[in-house]
């Protein structure tokens, strides 16, 4: 493991830790981007095109630095949202300015092989806390609230990775196959629905894109069958379960407290818009916005307002309004149709890799997050940055007739 996959692997451990080390956990995320962007003038000879020197970038690190701590010590909670609102805005950039925009393969490669590793980390975090939730008996809720880490939900990016890194590196291509895999056993330990979901949408449309390879011949239909066998055997087992049982059969309805939230925050959402001004309705209530609570109703640290919402889509139109959805939705429009412009077969896997990502981010945004917590944020960005990459002369030209190439006139 050489100094840069090394350093994907550390900023992503960084990031998955930061709860259980400060509250509120984006405190040291911001400490984590800041220091990351004043620091990392290039790894390696490659520019992340920050056209602010060095010095300027680390005297501003240390200048966010210390408003955080003093934030943090002096407990100012308007102060806290508004920088947890940038600290956001800040980790896209962040992620979308870890890749180069013009394709180095060594780079772009080790730094999925980083990602790779890192999900390495948090399937086998995952399937550990799994298993000792599994031991105590817990409920479901208790299960993915207290037991599994909630990087989990990383899972679905890092499933996307191991399988076009298998494509890129078909020398180790199983090696990326088995990773994969984990992945999706660690999915399933999270009892996690939305990301199951996921995997199964990703995993049907990779399937139909490498129909030749798996459906039109034998290895490929043996491949197929293994794995179905491997999940008719296991899910009866999986059914038998309570907690299954509490995310499947009473996950439908007034019992399921974690879809009952989600509705309240979207009722409150639409109360709270029937009430704004027309402006408000248009450009949102600004940085570090908190939706209020119905009356009588706290969340679990016991406050009457939250300042994110599970749905995205929600949190940024009231933070941002209309015109923050739509901007969202420009430049997500603006990023594919460049992407499709490129033609360079050697940059097409990392393309299709950044494209599922933001997809998954998109997919998320309903019920997780997906465009608003900081580590989708950050996949949000390299998903984008990998949806740009190619090589500086990758368009379809006609040759240029030479000297040398051109008829000889006629004699």
């Amino acid at each position: 493991m050489n100094t840069r996959i090394l350093s994907f692997v550390v900023f992503f451990v960084m990031l998955m830790i930061a709860p259980k080390i400060v509250e509120p956990a984006y405190d040291l995320f911001l400490v984590a981007f800041a220091m990351l962007m004043g620091l990392q003038s290039e790894w390696h000879g490659i520019p992340l095109r920050l056209r602010i020197p060095a010095s300027i970038r680390t005297l501003l690190a240390g200048v966010v630095l210390l408003i955080i701590l003093d934030v943090t010590f002096n407990q100012a909670p308007a102060a806290r949202d508004v920088l947890r609102d940038l600290g956001a805005l800040l980790a896209f950039f962040v992620g979308r300015y870890m890749f180069v925009a013009y394709r180095d393969k060594d780079f772009q490669t080790e730094a999925l092989i980083g990602m790779s590793h890192m999900g390495v980390i948090v399937s086998l975090y995952t399937i550990g806390a799994a298993l000792l939730a599994y031991a105590a008996g817990v409920s479901a809720y208790l299960w993915r609230g207290a037991y599994v880490p909630w990087a989990h939900t990383w899972l679905p990016f890092v499933l996307v990775t191991n399988v076009f890194l298998a494509a890129i590196d078909r020398e180790h291509a199983t090696r990326w196959q088995r990773r994969a895999a984990l992945s999706v056993l660690a999915t399933v330990a999270s009892l996690s629905r939305t990301d199951l979901l996921l995997d199964m949408g990703f995993g049907l449309a990779m399937l139909w894109s490498y129909r030749e390879q798996f459906l039109l011949r034998f290895a490929g239909i043996l491949k197929i069958a293994g794995v179905l066998m491997v999940v008719a055997a296991a899910t009866p087992f999986l059914l038998k379960l309570d907690v299954v049982q509490q995310r499947i059969s009473r996950g439908v309805g007034d019992s399921d407290q974690s879809l009952g939230w989600r509705f309240l925050e979207n009722v409150s959402l639409f109360d709270h818009f029937m009430r704004a001004s027309n402006y408000e309705l248009a450009f949102g209530f600004g940085l570090g916005a908190r939706l209020p609570l119905p009356p009588g109703i706290l969340d679990f640290d016991g406050n009457t307002s939250i300042p994110n919402l599970h749905n995205s889509l929600g949190t940024i139109a009231l933070k941002f309004g209309i015109m923050g959805l739509v901007i969202l939705a420009w430049y997500a429009w603006r990023v594919s149709r460049k992407s499709f412009t490129f033609k360079d077969p050697a940059g097409e896997p990392y393309r299709r890799a950044g494209r599922w990502i933001v997809l998954l981010c998109f997919g998320k945004a309903l019920t997780l997050h997906g465009l608003t917590e900081w580590g989708h944020v950050v996949f949000f960005g390299i998903g984008c940055m990998l949806m740009l990459n190619h090589t500086r002369d990758d368009r379809v030209r006609e040759p240029v007739p030479t000297a040398s190439t051109s008829p000889a006139p006629a004699t």
